[in-house]
């Protein structure tokens, strides 16, 4: 979330042009059956999530208007879902493979089951490549990540706006999943949709499943790089050698600052 929030206020991505507009109106914003969170949007709520993977998504609100109206394509989910799906020839939603891939010049990120990908992980646009990626699960974890998913959250942005080759402060997070000790999820409640019933959310301290890998790009080699935990604490620096940069497991490291 933090270099998702780096992409966003630099723009990073391209938009998508013809997005689907949803207007709220008076039929929704003072239905009292809309508090119901899974009801607010109405008899179009499934279509929301797959119309915005394909065609992009606005939201307004217009209390003048009696009816809710939706201004643009519906996507039903589940009926003629190509794979993958692109918005945009940046962003890559691919469901079979259960992953999204952005490729942007000033940003890349993957978030998905690396298992599944074949291979490293590679972004055209900024030359970067993620490999040898492995997890470090905690004793004791609830749901440690397994060699058949490996699941990891990774992005990279230009702090100031240019392409990453020509950048000179780039930030970058990798991260996978954690659980409060003794967290416990019912696997039927899952599958019917309600995660939560009968569940423990366990209690601190929280287990972290880490992660490490090497990430590499012809303009990585010489530039400074910082170690932060989720405090923003520096736990390393140094300068990127000529294989890369080297992303430990067995550190708390959150986010990652490149400079040069």
């Amino acid at each position: 979330m933090k270099t998702a929030a780096t992409m966003f206020k630099n723009g990073a991505l391209k938009t998508v042009e013809n997005p689907t507009t949803f207007v709220f109106g008076r039929d929704l914003l003072f239905d009292p059956a809309s508090m119901d969170y899974g009801k607010s949007f109405g008899p179009h709520a499934e279509k929301l999530a797959p119309t915005a993977f394909r065609y992009g998504l606005h939201m307004s609100v217009d209390p003048t208007l009696e009816k809710s109206t939706v201004q643009g394509r519906l996507v039903l989910p589940r009926v003629h879902e190509g794979n993958p799906i692109r918005s945009t020839p940046e962003i890559e939603w691919d469901w079979r493979r259960s992953h999204l891939h952005l490729d942007a010049p000033s940003a890349s990120a993957y978030t998905g089951f690396q298992a599944q990908y074949g291979g490293p992980v590679t972004f055209q646009a900024s030359q970067l490549s993620l490999s040898d990626v492995v997890i470090n699960n905690p004793p004791n974890a609830p749901y440690p990540v397994t060699e058949q998913e490996k699941f990891i959250s990774f992005g990279a942005v230009a702090r100031d706006g240019k392409a990453l080759p020509q950048s000179r402060s780039i930030e970058i997070s990798l991260v996978s999943t954690s659980f409060n000790t003794g967290a416990n999820y019912k696997p039927e409640s899952v599958l019917k949709g309600k995660p939560l019933e009968g569940a423990s959310s366990g209690q601190a301290p929280v287990l972290v499943s880490r992660v490490g890998a090497t990430l590499q790009a012809p303009y990585l080699p010489g530039m400074n790089y910082r170690f932060l935990d989720w405090h923003f604490r520096e736990i390393a620096q140094g300068k990127v050698g000529p294989d890369g940069l080297k992303i430990p497991a067995d550190q708390p490291v959150f986010l990652i600052e490149l400079k040069r």
